[in-house]
């Protein structure tokens, strides 16, 4: 495994943890905190994981991961929060593409400093940290 891989499953974790925190301040749950915390983090962090360890395997992506990642992560946060589903939406996708992006960049620039590669020049994508 590569160094991006442990470094994503860290910042992975991490994020479903501040996410949940997040949702569940705009949110009522359903269920207690723990329960939901236990539930939120152990479907999504196991969806990404597996995104993690079929990309270091096969050295590419999952062809159809973007829909079913976002419904991974939107479905539990659906079903244990009370609310309407057209704000969950919304917050979700802002969640997923703004908090998101900048958690990514942000992985890619500890990666690529650690590596000493510079940021602009060439392709900065997932195969250049293999």
């Amino acid at each position: 495994m590569t160094i991006y891989f442990y470094l994503a499953g860290l910042a992975i974790v991490l994020q479903n943890a501040i996410k949940f925190w997040a949702y569940t301040s705009c949110f009522k749950l359903k269920v207690k905190t723990p329960v939901g915390y236990a539930v939120y983090l152990s479907l999504t962090t196991t969806v990404t994981f597996f995104n993690l360890y079929y990309q270091a395997v096969n050295n590419s992506m999952i062809p159809i991961i973007l829909p079913l990642v976002f419904l991974f992560y939107f479905l539990p946060f659906h079903f244990l929060t009370y609310g309407s589903i057209f704000k969950k939406l919304i917050l979700h996708i802002i969640d997923q593409m703004v908090i998101d992006s900048l958690i990514e960049s942000i992985l890619y620039t500890m990666v690529v400093l650690i590596y000493k590669h510079d940021i602009i020049p060439g392709v900065f994508d997932y195969e250049r940290f293999m």
